[in-house]
């Protein structure tokens, strides 16, 4: 399964922008920003160090 197609299958409910503090906000606009290679770039990061747990 592609990194893309996992993403949009593990996503949950679109989470409320009130909910988030400040910080999260930044990160969620800031990983908007990026182009598709960027952001499965960003989601392999993530998993190798979720995996090394």
């Amino acid at each position: 399964m592609s990194v893309m197609k996992e993403v949009q299958t593990n996503q949950p409910e679109r989470i409320e922008p009130r909910e988030l503090s400040q910080r999260e906000r930044m990160i969620v606009q800031m990983f908007r920003r990026l182009d598709e290679q960027g952001r499965e770039d960003i989601i392999r990061f993530l998993d190798a160090l979720l995996v090394a747990r």
